[in-house]
């Protein structure tokens, strides 16, 4: 077996009028692959080549403040042939994500929306997911929570699913501790192939507490 593999790869960075108003990136890179394998009757020869053109580009505004927003924006091309197997797989994924943190307070917030489609000969799976959070701190009390809702669709159908998940501290004192986790998460779909057709929805729910004891001058 002889296999072959050749990269290329440029990588830039700068920034736009001063490093703390936006900070901008690209990357692209070139892959070349050819594998042989000579068979020896009990085991077929097969030989494959393949290439692959990704490109990444990133943007970060006010990168350095209390409202940072990032965006990035990545694509991708990969091909084979050989003898075995063919495949032609398309990739594109947009990234937007805001943060955002007060002056005076203990909370921060972000939102992002991310969007990923995929295309080949298998046909095209796009997938919207949009998501947020927030986080904060009183006292001896710490809360945080994140949710999203996303949607894939494919050849077959749609997919949705929402999940949410909350969290509490709390520290009674340098000893005791006590946390507290619920999630939720759901999702439906309406699916149809060649040879088969399904739909309903899922959904679950769940609650978790416990409480850590920890005497300081106990051994």
């Amino acid at each position: 077996t002889n296999e072959q593999v050749y990269e290329a790869r440029l990588r830039a960075n700068s920034y736009v009028m001063q490093p703390y108003i936006a900070l901008i990136g690209g990357d692209v890179a070139l892959t070349l692959l050819r594998s042989q394998s000579a068979g020896d009757g009990s085991v077929a020869s097969h030989n494959l080549s393949g290439t692959s053109l990704t490109g990444t580009g990133t943007l970060a505004v006010f990168p350095q403040s209390r409202f940072p927003f990032n965006a990035s924006l990545s694509a991708s091309d990969s091909r084979s042939d050989g003898s075995l197997t063919t495949s032609n797989v398309a990739r594109r994924r947009l990234s937007l994500r805001q943060d955002y943190r007060p002056e005076i307070g203990n909370w921060n917030a972000y939102a992002n929306y991310d969007r990923s489609v995929l295309t080949g000969d298998f046909g095209r799976d796009t997938v919207d997911r949009l998501a947020g959070g927030f986080a904060a701190t009183r006292g001896d009390h710490r809360f945080d929570a994140n949710g999203s809702l996303s949607r894939n669709t494919s050849r077959e159908g749609v997919t949705r699913d929402r999940i949410a998940l909350g969290r509490h501290g709390w520290r009674y004192s340098d000893a005791l501790n006590v946390e507290t986790t619920a999630t939720y998460t759901a999702q439906d779909f309406d699916l149809e192939g060649e040879q088969f057709s399904v739909s309903g929805d899922v959904s679950s729910m769940q609650l978790f507490s416990f409480a850590s004891w920890t005497p300081i001058d106990s051994k």
